[in-house]
Formats: C-alpha cells, sequence, structure tokens
C-alpha cells in the first residue's frame, strides 16, 4: 500500500513524498500550495491508491529533522526504487553515499558510478531525480565548483549546502574525494 507525506520545507515550499511501508518512491518539492493537487493527482496515477499517511512515520520524523538544521542525513532514509533507466539507478544509488556536507562533481560521480565519461549522462540523470533529498543530487557541483544546475532551484540547492554546513566562499575546497 502506497502512502504520501507532505513536510513543511520552509522557506521552499512542501516536501511531498510517497512511501511503499518504510521505503520512499517519490519525493519532490512543491513550491506553491496550488500546485499540490495537481502533482498529488498525477501521482495517483503513478501508484493506485495512495492515500495520506500518517504525520508520526519515521521518514516524516527525519526529514523534518533534517529541514530543522539536525545532524541526520536523509540519504539514511530507505529507498524503493520504482522509477528511472538502469544507469539513471545506479548513478542513484552511487550518489546516496555522498555524505550530509559533501559535494561531488558530475564527472567524480560518472567515474564512480562505473561509467568516467558519462558526465553529462549524470547531469541528465541528476534532472531526472524522483527522489529529491532523498538521493541528494544538490550536492553533486561543476568541475570548477560552480553549483551547477538543479531541478527545484538553485536557490533550494544553496539553502539545503548551506543547512548542511556548506559554505559557498569555500565550496571549492568540499568536494567529495571517494578514492580514498
Amino acid at each position: 500500500m502506497y502512502g504520501y507525506l507532505e513536510i513543511d520545507a520552509d522557506p521552499l515550499g512542501r516536501l511531498l513524498v510517497g512511501i511503499e511501508n518504510d521505503h520512499v518512491v517519490f519525493a519532490q518539492l512543491v513550491r506553491r500550495p496550488e500546485d499540490m493537487n495537481g502533482i498529488l493527482e498525477r501521482e495517483r496515477a503513478a501508484y493506485p491508491g495512495i492515500r495520506a499517511a500518517g504525520n508520526g512515520h519515521p521518514v516524516a520524523s527525519l526529514l523534518r529533522a533534517y529541514l530543522a538544521g539536525e545532524p541526520v542525513d536523509p540519504v539514511d532514509v530507505p529507498v524503493h526504487w520504482t522509477q528511472g533507466t538502469e544507469f539513471q539507478q545506479r548513478v542513484w544509488r552511487t550518489l546516496r553515499a555522498v555524505r550530509r556536507g559533501s559535494l561531488v562533481t558530475y564527472g567524480k560521480l560518472a567515474d564512480l558510478a562505473g561509467s568516467p565519461r558519462a558526465a553529462r549522462a549524470v547531469g541528465s540523470a541528476m534532472a531526472r531525480n524522483p527522489l529529491v533529498l532523498v538521493v541528494p543530487c544538490h550536492r553533486v557541483v561543476a568541475s570548477g565548483g560552480e553549483l551547477g544546475g538543479f531541478s527545484a532551484g538553485l536557490d533550494a540547492k544553496r539553502y539545503w549546502l548551506r543547512l548542511e554546513g556548506v559554505d559557498r566562499g569555500r565550496l571549492n575546497g568540499r568536494i567529495h574525494d571517494h578514492s580514498g
């Protein structure tokens, strides 16, 4: 059975999060309240029988804590992968290893995902990410440290990076390196 959560994400809007049991199936930022019903109807078509879940759901608790600035990481929420190509899912899974406060470039993420020459394809996978915050595409930056794009808007990317302690002035020095 599918459920959904609406979580306050002020000042950016609200998160609409779809869950199956304790696993997230979609998460998106809804900027304008008047858009919520249309988005929810679209998700109802994809997830028949979806209904409101309780505010005390563990996924809601973790995401609320993150948005309140507590030192938790949305990548700790379990995911049920229902969308995306095999390549996209591989990139999204790989990105979930990049922890709160760390950054990775598109090129490095492509390399980590086993496709070292696919930085542009990684960018496309980020643009199609159906799991905002849970797959932390806000942590992916261009090779020079520039923020690059973000489907939820650059203001959201900046806001969530600041929430994680990433200072824009030090952005280039905070690139995550998994090569150890």
